[in-house]
């Protein structure tokens, strides 16, 4: 079991400042919310949402804070990995909703679990939005294309793909075969096997 309960202490804190307006509580709140920032980035906790949704989420809202939802969204991402894309795109859908000047790469962590729940349409319609956002962003599109039955534009986005990835990662160098794929998988870890299987077989029908 992993430790998923620590955002309750900061969230009863919000609560508790939401009912009071008492300026301690406030502080505490922030306190412990804070203790909380590095967990965005844990890939062994099995639930992101306790954790986030109790303390940076309304504190956020209190503030309208910038920085606040980037961790909501690196959270998203978490999830997405941890094979719970429902949560991911609660998360994702916060983040994107909360902040109208949204950087590009709030439109990539929102269209990965999409991507997963097989809402093919609304994943390449984010992806869309930031295309070439992260060098992985056209390796998800020509993925989504190719389980649509968009062969064409798989295939136009898998090359734009390995553009960034010859360019961008191997520096100009001539990658060896599968070098691309190994590379978004390394940058993906995904805990759930189908998620992995799901994302390869769209790789492998845009010629990658």
């Amino acid at each position: 079991w992993t430790q998923w309960t620590d955002g309750f202490l900061g969230g009863m804190m919000w609560q508790f400042y939401r009912r009071t307006e008492s300026a301690p509580w406030r502080q505490k709140a922030e306190h412990y919310s804070k203790q909380l920032g590095h967990r965005q980035h844990d890939r062994d906790v099995h639930d992101l949402g306790f954790i986030f949704l109790s303390t940076y989420l309304p504190w956020y809202e209190l503030t309208g804070d910038k920085h606040l939802h980037d961790v909501l969204v690196q959270a998203a991402v978490g999830f997405t990995y941890l094979g719970q894309p429902a949560r991911a795109r609660a998360l994702a859908d916060a983040a994107l909703e909360l902040n109208p000047r949204r950087p590009e790469w709030y439109y990539v962590a929102a269209a990965l679990p999409r991507f997963f729940e097989r809402d093919l349409d609304e994943a390449a319609r984010l992806l869309s939005c930031a295309p070439d956002c992260v060098v992985d962003s056209q390796a998800y599109l020509a993925a989504t294309r190719a389980h649509q039955g968009n062969d064409e534009a798989a295939r136009r986005h898998g090359e734009r793909f390995l553009w960034h990835f010859r360019h961008k990662i191997v520096r100009d160098s001539q990658p060896e075969p599968q070098e691309a794929v190994s590379w978004v998988l390394q940058v993906n870890p995904f805990r759930r096997k189908e998620d992995e299987e799901h994302l390869v077989e769209g790789l492998r029908r845009a010629g990658l």
